[in-house]
């Protein structure tokens, strides 16, 4: 699911519209779940007769708030995204902000369903979990608490199984990516899953805006209806703007598995407005090692090789087209020495050494399997 895309079935909330948006005209759609999730340029959202986000840029969106629904909720489905270093961040107070809003709006005995991926696709949120639970308890009222109970699940059995025997509580599934086998392959017939039926009727609220660009079985359940959280709007708004600024100097953001990526690199050559983020996954450990191999005026800056982990995750994914990565890698780095293409590199990174995830230099990436770029990096970006 793209982002801004916010398909709905008008009849299922009382009082809302559904509209379709297409090369800046908007207009009423009775036949709007038969226009297609994925058609280009088509952005189907939901409307309160009196209260919705227009965002402006090249096409206008048009996001559905949750602040202003005229009627009461019941167990609400939220999708938020606190995959990151374990410790109190920007991520967290958000998710916290949002399911004290919901809370807000609900049937006191409503429960409210929530998860997250883990970069590790077989790793685990409880560290970050935890850091969620203190902040909500710690905003929470010590006489009559908003929320009663905070769980933390690891199956999908036990996600449904805690919704029908709990109330007024938070319930957490721990790393999607391993709960729910279809995550990140779903199926054609998506409506069959276990997740969809689970979720299916829910009110769902989209506070994920930075896993929006995948089609993650989390996130199209989404087609059945959904709000944003007042994050993913205003971020959303703040990115279209961004995009549409014609001068000064631009960061252009790459990461990712694809060796296709590596070709939204070279777009940049001989641009000297444009400067690339290597801002995660494997790709990233891809171009270090061609950069280790051939760069030598970055070599006081990188490590001295990726390290076991990193090379078994790069047979993993590019044995079978090794040649043709390799070559693209390489043909990267001439144009990275030749400073035809500019390029912010991570002074820190995140590598998981034997389950625990850990900040250290760049230097030391060798020393476990590449996560993602640390928050030092995060900070100078």
């Amino acid at each position: 699911m793209e982002m801004g895309r916010c398909p709905v079935k008008s009849e299922q909330y009382p009082g809302l519209q559904a509209f379709a948006v297409d090369h800046m005209s908007i207009k009423e759609s009775a036949h709007v779940k038969n226009r297609g999730l994925y058609k280009h340029n088509i952005f189907i959202v939901i409307k309160y007769d009196f209260f919705m986000k227009v965002i402006n840029g090249r096409e206008e969106v048009i996001l559905a708030e949750f602040s202003d629904i005229p009627e009461e909720l019941n167990t609400v489905f939220f999708r938020t995204d606190i995959n990151e270093p374990p410790e109190p961040s920007v991520r967290v107070e958000q998710a916290v902000d949002t399911i004290l809003k919901i809370r807000a709006l609900q049937n006191p005995r409503a429960n409210i369903l929530t998860t997250s991926h883990s970069s590790i696709p077989d790793g685990t949120l409880m560290k970050n979990f935890s850091i969620l639970k203190d902040e909500l308890e710690r905003t929470l009222d010590p006489i009559t608490p908003e929320i009663s109970e905070i769980i933390m699940v690891s199956t999908l059995a036990e996600f449904k199984k805690m919704n029908e025997e709990r109330e007024s509580s938070l319930i957490f599934l721990d790393n999607v990516r391993k709960a729910v086998p279809e995550e990140k392959n779903p199926p054609k017939n998506t409506t069959k899953t276990a997740l969809w039926k689970i979720l299916e009727g829910m009110a769902k609220v989209n506070g994920a805006l930075p896993c929006c660009h995948r089609d993650n079985l989390s996130l199209r359940v989404f087609s059945d209806g959904c709000f944003c959280n007042d994050f993913f709007i205003r971020e959303l708004e703040d990115i279209t703007h961004l995009y549409g600024i014609d001068e000064g100097l631009k960061v252009w953001g790459i990461a990712g598995a694809k060796t296709s990526k590596l070709d939204a690199i070279f777009v940049t050559e001989n641009r000297e407005d444009l400067m690339v983020a290597l801002t995660g996954g494997p790709i990233f450990i891809l171009l270090l090692w061609a950069l280790i191999k051939e760069g030598s005026t970055l070599s006081r800056t990188l490590p001295g090789n990726i390290g076991k982990a990193n090379r078994d995750l790069l047979e993993s994914l590019y044995s079978k087209e090794w040649d043709k990565a390799r070559k693209k890698a390489l043909n990267l780095v001439e144009r990275i020495e030749s400073q035809t293409i500019q390029v912010i590199f991570p002074i820190d990174v995140i590598i998981d050494i034997d389950g625990t995830e850990t900040v250290v230099d760049l230097k030391d990436i060798d020393k476990g399997r590449f996560i993602s770029v640390g928050p030092n990096t995060m900070t100078m970006m």
